[in-house]
Order: C-alpha cells, then sequence, then structure tokens
C-alpha cells in the first residue's frame, strides 16, 4: 500500500515537474511571440512616423501646384528638390513604401497573428486587441496617394488596400518609389500654361530677364541718341522755316556767320556741319561733327532781322498773332534784333555742345538708372525674402522700387542738364572777351523778350514765364534749365573776369 501511494506520489511529481516545464516552454514561446511582435511594431511606427512626412511632403506639393502663381520660380525648384530628399529618403510618391516599411511590417505582423490565432493559447485574443490600438481599418486608406496627386502607376498597389491584399500582391517594385525623371523635369512646364498669360510673361521674364535687361537698356539709350546718329532728316523737318509754304534757304549771310564761328572756335575743316534756318527765337543742333553723319545747327531767321519782324509779316507765338505796334509788340521786336556779337555767342555755344559729344553723356542717366533699379530691387527682394512670400507683396515693392528709380532718373536727368547748361555758359565766354559781352547782351535780351510774351500773352503768359523773364519750370519737382537770370549773371562774372584794365 505505501509503495503503491510512492509511485501516486512519484507519478503526480512528474506530472508536477511536466507542468512546470510545460508552463517554462509556453512562457518561453510567449515570450518569443511578444519579442517579435514589438519588433514588428516597432518597424510599424517607423513607417507611421514615415506616412506622416510622406503626407506633409505631398500636400505641401499639392498646395504648391494650386497656387503656383502665387509663387516664385525658384521656390517652385526649392520645393521640388525638398520632396527629391524625401523620395531619397525612402518615401515613395504613390504611396509608402519604405525599406522594411509598411508592406514588410504588414507582413511579419499578420503571419505572426495567424501563428498566435491558430497555435497559441485562447488567451491569445489579447493580441488582436493590442494589435487593433495601433492598426485600424482607414489607416490603411490614408496610406494610399495624395488625392491631389498624380494616379499611382499601375504597377503599384492600389489604394485604399487591405492586409489581405499586401499578401496577395507581393511586395513593391523597386522603381515604384522612384518618381520617374521625366515626370520631374515636367513640373514646372506642366503648371505654366495652366496659369494664364500673365504667369507665362512672368516666368519669361524671370527666364530670360538678363537678356531683356540689357535690350531695354540699349533701347533707352538708342532711342535718346537716335536722332544725333540721324539728325539730317529728323531736326530740320521738325525746326525748319517755312515763310510762305516753302522752306527758307540758307541765306549768305548766315552762312558766312557760321563759318567765321567755326572758324574763331579753330573746329577742323573735316567735322561736317549742315547748317539750316529755324523758325525758332534760338538756336537748335543735333549729331556729332567728328561722324560721316555730321551735325545740323538751325539758325535762328530772326538773326536777319528782315523777313520776321517786318509788320506785314505775320507771327504766330503760342497760337496769338503778335501784333507789332503794341508796347509789348515792340519790346518784343527789339528783343529779337541781336548784335553781331550776340550772334556768335549763340552759335558757339551749340557748336561748342555739338564738339563736346554731351549727347552721349545725356543718354546715359536713363540706362543707368533702370539697371540700377534692377539690381538694387532684386538685392532687397532676396535679402528681405520677399521671394517666398505673396506676389502682392512683391508687387507693391516692384511698384515702390518703380517709383524710386523714376525719381532717380529724373533728379540725375536734370543735375546733368543744369550743370551742362552752366558749363557751356562758361566754355563760350571764355573764348574771348567780344564773346562774353555778347553772351551777357544775349541773356538780356531773352529775357526781355520772355517779359513782352508774358505781356502779349496775357493769363497764358503769366503760367508760362515769371515776373522776371524765367520761364516757369512745369513739374514742381523737375528744374530741367538754369534761369536766364543764373546764366547771365554767370556770363557776366566771366566778362568781368576776362576785362583788362583800360578796356570796356
Amino acid at each position: 500500500m505505501q509503495l503503491h501511494f510512492q509511485e501516486e506520489a512519484e507519478a503526480c511529481q512528474q506530472q508536477v515537474l511536466a507542468l512546470e516545464a510545460k508552463r517554462t516552454t509556453e512562457e518561453s514561446w510567449y515570450f518569443n511571440i511578444l519579442k517579435k511582435l514589438l519588433s514588428a511594431c516597432h518597424s510599424l511606427d517607423s513607417a507611421l512616423q514615415a506616412r506622416e512626412r510622406y503626407q506633409n511632403t505631398a500636400h505641401i506639393q499639392a498646395r504648391v501646384r494650386e497656387s503656383v502663381t502665387a509663387c516664385h520660380l525658384a521656390e517652385l525648384h526649392r520645393w521640388e528638390k525638398r520632396a527629391q530628399e524625401s523620395q531619397k529618403a525612402g518615401v515613395s510618391v504613390t504611396g509608402l513604401q519604405p525599406a522594411g516599411g509598411v508592406v514588410s511590417g504588414s507582413l511579419q505582423l499578420l503571419l505572426l497573428l495567424s501563428s498566435v490565432l491558430s497555435v497559441g493559447p485562447h488567451s491569445s485574443g489579447c493580441w488582436c486587441s493590442q494589435f487593433s490600438r495601433f492598426w485600424r481599418p482607414h489607416d490603411a486608406a490614408h496610406l494610399g496617394p495624395c488625392p491631389t496627386q498624380s494616379p499611382a502607376p499601375s504597377s503599384a498597389v492600389p489604394a485604399p488596400w487591405s492586409p489581405a491584399d499586401v499578401l496577395c500582391a507581393g511586395p513593391a517594385p523597386a522603381h515604384v518609389s522612384r518618381r520617374p525623371l521625366r515626370q520631374r523635369k515636367r513640373f514646372t512646364t506642366v503648371a505654366v500654361p495652366m496659369a494664364g498669360p500673365l504667369w507665362r510673361a512672368t516666368v519669361f521674364i524671370q527666364r530670360h530677364r538678363t537678356g531683356l535687361l540689357v535690350a531695354s537698356c540699349a533701347g533707352l539709350f538708342g532711342a535718346q541718341i537716335s536722332y544725333h546718329l540721324f539728325p539730317d532728316p529728323v531736326v530740320q523737318w521738325l525746326y525748319q522755316y517755312w515763310p510762305q509754304g516753302q522752306p527758307a534757304p540758307l541765306s549768305p549771310e548766315l552762312q558766312k556767320l557760321l563759318q567765321e564761328v567755326l572758324q574763331d572756335m579753330g573746329i577742323p575743316s573735316s567735322h561736317c556741319y549742315k547748317a539750316f534756318t529755324t523758325f525758332t527765337f534760338q538756336p537748335v543742333s543735333a549729331g556729332f561733327p567728328r561722324l560721316s553723319t555730321g551735325a545740323v545747327l538751325g539758325i535762328p531767321a530772326s538773326f536777319l532781322s528782315g523777313p520776321v519782324i517786318n509788320i506785314d509779316h505775320p507771327v504766330i507765338v503760342h497760337g496769338q498773332r503778335v501784333d507789332w505796334q503794341s508796347p509789348a509788340g515792340a519790346r518784343l521786336k527789339d528783343a529779337l534784333l541781336l548784335s553781331h556779337d550776340a550772334q556768335k555767342f549763340a552759335l558757339a555755344r551749340e557748336v561748342v555742345y555739338l564738339e563736346s559729344g554731351a549727347a552721349v553723356l545725356q543718354a546715359l542717366p536713363a540706362p543707368a538708372s533702370l539697371a540700377g533699379t534692377w539690381a538694387l530691387t532684386v538685392g532687397a527682394k532676396h535679402a528681405l525674402g520677399l521671394y517666398g512670400g505673396p506676389m502682392n507683396l512683391r508687387a507693391a515693392f516692384n511698384l515702390v522700387a518703380a517709383v524710386v528709380g523714376f525719381v532717380t532718373y529724373a533728379f540725375c536727368t536734370d543735375s546733368l542738364n543744369l550743370a551742362l547748361e552752366a558749363w557751356l555758359d562758361r566754355r563760350t565766354a571764355s573764348l574771348s572777351v567780344a564773346h562774353a559781352r555778347g553772351g551777357v547782351e544775349f541773356y538780356e535780351k531773352v529775357l526781355s523778350g520772355n517779359l513782352a510774351l508774358r505781356s502779349l500773352l496775357g493769363k497764358q503768359g503769366q503760367k508760362l514765364y515769371t515776373p522776371s523773364g524765367n520761364i516757369i519750370p512745369r513739374h514742381w519737382f523737375r528744374i530741367r534749365h538754369l534761369p536766364y537770370t543764373t546764366r547771365r549773371d554767370s556770363v557776366l562774372q566771366m566778362w568781368k573776369a576776362t576785362l583788362k584794365p583800360g578796356h570796356s
């Protein structure tokens, strides 16, 4: 009996040992299952983080494409470069397919789950509950491509997809995770035609802005210098004097006066000058004497003091006929009668202008202002980061820059003209005492004639001339010419400086 109990005790002990061994085996199995499942969860978490990065990149690309008219071309390239960097990190364009990502993690997780459900203990339902904590049906839909992106290739896994689809489809091909090179190059060229003509013009200007800038500067310079390069048909057509329906020929007296001025100044005979009779009260000129086209010099018909100021000859000034019998008309008639020295000073001043080539200098402010405004505007926008901002802000900044550039151009042009006029007066007056004396007389006659016109024209004359005889500027912020009183005083100082003791 005791032996029977011992056998039963040993059998129970063996069963206990077997149960303990079985429990240890089960614990080891569950531990291995848990370890693999945690590894799969970690892989899936990494895949979910990569999915979030892809979604951010995809939505950013969608917003850039939708608002392509508000983005700069350089900014588009920057966003495309960021998208390419995301692709290089393992993020697919058509879906999330990183190395060791969703597909491999989902396969491993589903295989482990099926093994637990088939061979594991009855308490394996807890693994299903844990799996459902981080896997939801709508997560599969999020793993598909962004709705705003282009449709996925036929070789890619369609979205949304289920775990069973992944098991059947197998691993995705390697080329799906890379955006085709042709599609990347077509990113900007496809979006531009859809944006309208304004954006196409903007893109064209951005691509060829250097060439357009050079062409614009050359055009501005050429437009201002063109009538100096070809002065014969232009200037003469604009200022030719037509007394009786026919162009007035240059009289021998005026031709002799011009030759005398050229000889006094020592102008070589190789320099080409062509003179004609003009209807203005002061000489006009254009061209370059050293070139084959030569220079054109218009001599006022009033220098003859005969046909123009004749009582029977009608003279129209600002739309009104001059009454030579009135006091103002008599004063204007006296102002038009210039001495020989005053006529020589007026012509010599134009010859000095033509010989100096100052026309080239006068044509420089326009292209220089344009190039400087463009360079400073682009540099300021880069420094302030306006290319990444809204288009309205850049448009407002460009408008302000254009206004500043125009003000700069006006200031430079007017300053250059004022300095050039002062230099021409001093240079001409320094030729001889007769030229200086003639310059003082010439400007005195000009002031007297302006006062006579101010009286003849009435209210219109008061708007054109000041009580001292100077011309009122048309624009309040621009002074294009020196006042005649200032020019007279400057020449008067030159005359006093050139006078010798004992000479008047």
